[in-house]
């Protein structure tokens, strides 16, 4: 009932004018669809619909049930995994009359987000790809299904409560046995877990580095100040200077996350290149000198990171200096609240 109402209030402000484009290959949507819109437009990769879809590698439209072939998706030299984007546009484009050869151009042009199977690493011949538009069933499929190699599949998050047959029917997914990685601590389906998180350090830079040192690790982080440290307290360590915003461990190999240790991650933002007041996520993110807002404190300057010693606990805090010699002293951990 949580799931639909929160269905039901992406259209809240729907009146009589208004088009819905709609996912017709999203389980979820179509679950409820037909109990909160009208005035729907489908789109769909494998169902021929009333809106545009995909047929034996052409685009089609049929808005108005008259089934034309718009163009090949072979004309749209963009990552496939969008594709669902690129039907949406070409929805809009049509209902204000834009020629399909215009809206194709268009499509080309754009630059697409990194979030759509961005490559992390490339680590003994293994690409590790992060794909966080993932988010259900159809969209878990269409990533898997645009990668040309075979693949490993992690996931992780909370269940939706919908089956996960038809992503482990594709051909693409490298088997293990019987056995799929699944992160999810998902007690309806029978799926046997290989992978698992790691637990959070909540600061604890030695218990972080003792665990790091009893295992064969990789350790993802592009904070300059902790990959010092790593390389005088985890010499065997592999320091790996790019994003993994948690940790887990697959045969026996520990990939840690500077985020396991501070416990906050990187969201990235969309869009204009320009700034404003955006909220600091890591502290890569802001440099020596750069003025700060602190939420009760006011504005300040950022001078670095200075570790402090307390009760024989050594720990690390964002230094930030305001007028005359007031400073103020703040876990590097809360640097997101």
């Amino acid at each position: 009932m949580g799931l639909f109402n929160k269905i039901k209030n992406m259209f809240k402000n729907n009146d009589e004018d208004t088009i819905n484009i709609i996912n017709f290959d999203n389980q979820i949507i179509m679950s409820n669809i037909d109990k909160i819109v009208v005035n729907i437009i489908y789109i769909s990769l494998c169902q021929k619909v009333h809106g545009i879809y995909i047929k034996n590698g052409c685009i089609y439209n049929n808005i108005d049930d008259k089934n034309i072939k718009l163009c090949k998706v072979g004309d749209i030299h963009q990552n496939k995994a969008y594709i669902y984007n690129f039907l949406v546009g070409v929805v809009v484009g049509l209902l204000y009359d834009v020629n399909i050869t215009d809206i194709i151009d268009t499509i080309n042009q754009f630059k697409v987000s990194v979030n759509r199977q961005e490559i992390v690493n490339k680590i003994n011949g293994v690409t590790y790809i992060n794909d966080s538009k993932s988010t259900n069933v159809a969209s878990t499929i269409n990533c898997i299904s645009n990668i040309e190699s075979p693949v490993i599949l992690l996931m992780g998050g909370k269940s939706k409560q919908i089956p996960y047959d038809d992503i482990f029917k594709l051909k693409d997914l490298t088997l293990k046995g019987d056995k799929y990685i699944d992160t999810i601590n998902n007690k309806n389906y029978d799926i046997k877990i290989e992978a698992k998180s790691i637990d959070k350090f909540n600061s604890n830079k030695e218990k972080f580095y003792n665990e790091i040192n009893s295992h064969d690790s990789f350790v993802f982080t592009k904070n300059d100040h902790l990959i010092q440290d790593l390389v005088k307290y985890c010499k065997n360590a592999k320091i790996e200077k790019n994003i993994l915003n948690h940790g887990f461990v697959y045969n026996n190999i520990y990939y840690f996350s500077e985020y396991d240790l501070y416990d906050t991650y990187i969201r990235k933002e969309l869009g204009s290149d320009k700034v404003y007041g955006n909220k600091i996520s890591s502290i890569d993110s802001i440099k020596v000198g750069d003025y700060v807002v602190h939420r009760k404190s006011g504005i300040g300057i950022y001078r670095g990171i200075t570790t402090i010693e307390k009760n024989g606990l050594k720990r690390d805090y964002i230094l930030i200096q305001y007028k005359g010699d007031d400073k103020l002293y703040m876990p590097v951990e809360d640097i997101s609240k």
